[in-house]
């Protein structure tokens, strides 16, 4: 790093004591969970492997967690180009693109997990537990209090939810959807997520 700072390495680990080392580790981070070292080097973040055509939910939940995307169609023995993984790349081009944008919030802030924000299923009995296929996780940005939630629909259903941030009063949000533009949304709104889908909600400035 002394001669490239940009230089970096990144290994098969999962144990704090390569931190000084290593900046991406491959094999800390499954579904919708990752290492909790996430939790206390929020600089610090995993692989999520992406092998199989159509492979949505693995995208969603490197976004939940704030992993990196590793894609490897047939387990690296093709391509993107496969017609099987064309919407897969689609949806990887898009899913990238919106990160990019908000990468201060979903890849480079602080990971809060499930703190921080309270959501409820809103399917004819409002404030009842979301159904177990349907994941949260907060994140924020490092030099402000802002945060961000992100919601994961592994279902195929719709589904409905209500949300609420608690670290702090937040009465709007701007709502983040693959393929959809952006909109206005209020604390409380009862929103539709399909499935497999992903939301981001961003803390109103």
């Amino acid at each position: 790093q002394k001669v490239n700072p940009e230089f970096r390495l990144a290994s098969e680990a999962g144990l704090d004591r390569m931190i000084p080392y290593v900046d991406v580790y491959y094999r800390a981070t499954t579904g919708c969970t990752i290492s909790p070292l996430r939790y206390v080097f929020p600089e610090w973040t995993a692989v999520q492997h992406v092998s199989m055509p159509r492979d949505f939910r693995g995208i969603n939940g490197a976004v939940l967690t704030g992993a990196v995307i590793c894609v490897e169609p047939k387990s690296y023995q093709g391509t993107l180009a496969d017609p099987l993984y064309h919407d897969l790349a689609r949806y990887v081009r898009e899913i990238e693109r919106i990160r990019q944008e908000l990468a201060p919030f979903i890849f480079l802030g602080s990971f809060y997990d499930n703190q921080g924000a309270i959501l409820a299923a809103a399917e004819g009995q409002p404030g009842k537990p979301l159904p177990p296929d349907v994941v949260f996780a907060v994140h924020g940005e490092s030099d402000s209090k802002r945060r961000a939630i992100v919601v994961v629909n592994n279902s195929d259903a719709v589904r409905k939810y209500e949300w609420k941030f608690t670290h702090r009063k937040v009465r709007a949000a701007k709502l983040y959807a693959p393929f959809e533009p952006v909109k206005d949304v209020a604390s409380g709104d009862s929103l539709e997520i399909k499935g497999p889908g992903l939301h981001i909600l961003i803390e109103a400035a």
